[in-house]
């Protein structure tokens, strides 16, 4: 029987149709002279039966090797190279998404939450499979580049810094007005009312952080300008605080005719 050169497959299928032909009518005999047999036990009998069925599969795939040889060998190459390619075009959607699943199961963080991650630091936004959005600290939303969008793969290898978000950091600022008073005075005043404020909270030296200025307005009014950063949950008491002593301390000294105004708040 001869051949066309165009199908070089067919002889190999017509001897893997015989080797399955043969394989049941071979497994097939010599179980029924297993049954034929008297075995002292039953269970005898069936652990035969299981060993045949193991020769008589093992044989056939190890057929199929032999026929198929050539071609199993390409095909598995073929598909090597086609997962080390699509491994390596995906990898970084993988990682953004082992990333995501990681933040999302290991409950890193929270929406609100403060994080640092390398150069990255802000109050979370946002998160999903692929990415996490964040607001720059310092800064609104509504300013040029303010909100960052961090790759979860960055997660997997960076260090991950959180604050909580009862414990995450705001900022803003305090304003006095002082018109018709000693500029000096009142920065020590007020330095005074922000040293008296950490002793009543029982708060570190250097937490939270400062910094007053003075600053003219348009009118030609002058103001000191506090800004400050703390804890979201400190913000009312510190700004309680720190304007019942400074107003304190100003009707304390303060010489007949002086105003004492309210302090504005901007956060």
């Amino acid at each position: 029987m001869e051949f066309s050169a165009s199908t070089p497959w067919l002889p190999k299928l017509l001897i893997s149709i015989v080797l399955v032909v043969g394989h049941y009518f071979l497994r097939r005999r010599i179980s029924r002279g297993l049954d034929n047999f008297s075995f002292k036990r039953r269970q005898d009998r069936d652990e035969w039966h299981s060993l045949l069925d193991v020769f008589c599969h093992v044989g056939l795939f190890i057929g199929f090797l032999i026929v198929w040889g050539p071609e199993l060998r390409n095909l598995f190459l073929a598909l090597t190279t086609f997962l080390v390619a699509l491994v390596i075009a995906t990898k970084e959607l993988m990682l953004n998404v082992l990333g995501g699943l990681y933040c999302l199961f290991g409950r890193s963080f929270q929406v609100n939450d403060v994080i640092k991650v390398g150069d990255w630091e802000g109050r979370v936004l946002q998160r999903s499979i692929m990415n996490t959005r964040i607001l720059k600290s310092g800064l609104r939303e509504d300013e040029d580049g303010a909100v960052t969008v961090i790759p979860n793969s960055q997660f997997l290898t960076q260090a991950l810094v959180r604050w909580k978000e009862q414990d995450s950091l705001v900022r803003g600022e305090w304003i006095f007005p002082i018109k018709d008073c000693d500029p000096k005075v009142e920065m020590d005043r007020l330095n005074q009312a922000i040293l008296d404020c950490r002793e009543e909270l029982e708060l570190e030296a250097d937490s939270p952080s400062f910094s007053a200025r003075f600053e003219w307005k348009q009118d030609g009014s002058l103001f000191l300008t506090v800004s400050y950063e703390c804890k979201a949950e400190l913000k009312s008491r510190l700004q309680e605080g720190i304007a019942l002593n400074y107003f304190s301390l100003r009707n304390r000294k303060a010489e007949d005719g002086d105003r004492f105004p309210e302090a504005h708040h901007s956060s």
